[in-house]
């Protein structure tokens, strides 16, 4: 069953086959993913005071269904097993339907938590050791970066189509991995993990592809949005590290701390209740108890992980392609609500 644009399953598939886009391609592809987000409706995204997109997105008079999508980390397999799961796997999908089709139909919407580049399981260790390897020869697209690399271009690749067919129904949050130029400001700083990942990436990048895309996708990065509310649920990369304002969040491009406090939180240096007052500032008369803030970024283990008092669940298991399933209409249930792909 063809989607709105006549984009199908194979179509997505296809951009993680073959061989790297080319800088033309990137350079159309992303300069419209930027348009689209710049235009986002206010109606949802209101707007900053200096009129750019804010940072929150606001669909607390929506009673549409969402799936929650974790840190995908180049996990492309991941998007594309969401996008042809059916009502046996997603309550949500009408029966005959799959979830790209429900997605073109506007029955449902997706919201990934954002940290859509660098692998970081145990494989990817040894691979971007190779990588350092590589580059710190001069060698910035040696066979294990071009593996690597593919993992991640096919994974935006993915990501930035889906937010170009489907703006109002598909949504990729800022997370910390989301600094293509490895800056440290603008509420950034340079990752490193297994080896020296931001700078090799942002290497690679620049020399497979040129200083243009760099910019196109520095421009998307800064574009994205930081949190989205909903009636009874909110998310965001991160744990809340403390008590932020509904206004804030949208003027989040004036005070990086925002940022990063949205996007970098380690375990355990939350302040306690930063959850319960942010859902009440960006939800202003909504029922707190019961409502709930959903994150990635720290991996668990399983299915979920809680934090202050239930109110903070993460879901990013790494091993896992899980997802959480959250209705405005009812109260999430994690043992029920977090299924896998």
């Amino acid at each position: 069953m063809p989607v709105s644009s006549g984009l199908t399953y194979d179509f997505f598939s296809s951009l993680c086959t073959g061989d790297f886009p080319s800088e033309t391609e990137l350079i159309e592809s992303m300069d419209t993913a930027v348009s689209v987000l710049e235009s986002e409706s206010s109606l949802y995204r209101p707007a900053a005071d200096d009129g750019t997109p804010g940072g929150l997105l606001d669909f607390t008079g929506s009673d549409v269904p969402v799936i929650v999508v974790p840190d995908l980390h180049g996990r492309y397999k991941f998007l594309l097993d969401l996008l042809s799961s059916d009502s046996s796997v997603i309550r949500f999908v009408p029966s005959g339907m799959n979830v790209l089709e429900a997605l073109g139909e506007g029955l449902l919407k997706i919201v990934c938590l954002g940290d859509g580049i660098h692998s970081e399981t145990d494989d990817a260790s040894e691979r971007w050791k190779k990588c350092y390897e590589e580059w710190e020869h001069g060698n910035f697209c040696g066979s294990a970066m071009c593996d690597e690399m593919h993992r991640n271009v096919s994974t935006m690749g993915i990501v930035v189509e889906l937010k170009k067919a489907f703006p109002e129904n598909f949504h990729f949050l800022k997370g910390n991995h989301e600094n293509i130029m490895n800056e440290f400001g603008n509420g950034n700083y340079p990752f490193r993990k297994f080896s020296l990942e931001g700078e090799i990436t942002r290497s690679f990048m620049q020399y497979m592809f040129g200083d243009a895309v760099l910019h196109l996708i520095d421009c998307f990065e800064k574009t994205l949005p930081l949190c989205a509310v909903f009636k009874n649920f909110a998310l965001s990369h991160a744990e809340p590290v403390s008590a932020f304002t509904r206004s804030e969040i949208i003027n989040c491009r004036k005070n990086s701390s925002v940022i990063e406090g949205l996007t970098w939180t380690p375990n355990g240096s939350a302040l306690e209740g930063s959850v319960v007052s942010t859902f009440e500032s960006v939800n202003p008369g909504a029922e707190t108890s019961g409502s709930v803030w959903i994150g990635g970024h720290r991996p668990v283990r399983g299915k979920f992980s809680l934090r202050q008092n239930g109110s903070y669940v993460q879901i990013h298991n790494p091993y896992e392609m899980n997802v959480a399933l959250c209705s405005p209409q009812n109260k999430f249930n994690p043992q029920e609500d977090i299924v896998s792909v």
